[in-house]
């Protein structure tokens, strides 16, 4: 069976803050948003296929999944059950016939983005908007986001950086790097690393087994409980929080100074910090002045 690239352009008109929606499968995703009026959306189709023929209505049905209705811009595989064609490709995994799709969009800035993917990596900078974002086996970055941002990832390196809004996020298997981020962060983590760096509301991180590290100064409430692993917080020397830390069979040392409850300053309305480690070492560690915090 011969190898076949087919590529494909659209132009489409839906406003100054269209609502993307992008269902996937086998592929690289890329959004960019950018200084336009209208949406551009690129695909290169690849892959295996033993009849020209089928290829070409194999792309013509993806073709009618690229539309606009309104201000949502749809770009969708085709379903399976729209045609033996593509589900052929679909079912066809078992017969070694591969199939993958990229797909480069860019669109006004104030667009915001739905996305349901599987087996890829996804590239997503300068959207303005809420960004929802479903998906399996693939490394993701999320670069300048305007947005609350709302992920679910299974298997793969993340990255978010530079994000306005608020983060809610479950998220198994990998890394896991967020760097400033103003809003609240809310993660549910299982058998993974996560580091984050200088956030402006409160953080609140609850997982299973792996590191889990904070490094910045303490903004609002701080949660973090862990089964197993280890728990790290690099924070200014005038850090100012209630501290409650415990860990059942770990260590649980610190490098700043310290006070128990009643004695010195009060405390009054500081920021409360709560670590939690069932078998994990927990480290408040001084952030040094010649460390940039945020790169």
């Amino acid at each position: 069976m011969p190898n076949f690239v087919r590529e494909l352009t659209r132009t489409l008109q839906a406003g100054t803050a269209p609502r993307l929606d992008i269902r996937s499968l086998n592929g690289k995703v890329k959004v960019t948003g950018e200084d336009r009026g209208d949406v551009l959306v690129r695909a290169t189709v690849s892959g295996r296929a033993e009849f020209e023929a089928d290829l070409d209505r194999l792309v013509a049905a993806f073709e009618d999944g690229i539309r606009a209705d309104g201000d949502r811009v749809l770009v969708h595989e085709p379903d399976e059950d729209r045609g033996s064609v593509f589900g052929a490709f679909r079912g066809g995994f078992r017969f070694h016939r591969r199939l993958a799709i990229d797909i480069e969009v860019l669109a006004p800035r104030g667009c915001s983005l739905s996305l349901h993917h599987v087996n890829g990596p996804v590239d997503l900078r300068e959207i303005g908007g809420d960004v929802g974002v479903q998906m399996v086996n693939g490394r993701f970055e999320v670069v300048d986001a305007g947005g609350d941002i709302d992920f679910r990832h299974v298997n793969g390196h993340g990255l978010l950086r530079n994000v306005a809004g608020a983060i809610d996020m479950h998220y198994t298997n990998g890394h896991l790097e967020i760097e400033r981020a103003s809003g609240n962060i809310n993660l549910h983590l299982v058998n993974g690393r996560v580091d984050i760096t200088e956030v402006g509301g409160s953080l609140s991180v609850k997982g299973v087994s792996g590191a889990y590290s904070y490094r910045g100064p303490v903004r609002g409430d701080i949660s973090m409980a862990n089964a197993h692993g280890r728990i790290t917080l690099d924070l200014p020397s005038d850090s100012r929080f209630k501290l409650d830390a415990r860990s059942l069979l770990g260590a649980v040392t610190s490098e700043l100074d310290v006070r128990e409850a009643g004695g010195g300053r009060s405390s009054g309305d500081a920021p409360q910090v709560s670590l939690r480690s069932e078998t994990g070492r927990i480290e408040l560690r001084q952030l040094r002045q010649a460390e940039p915090v945020g790169g």
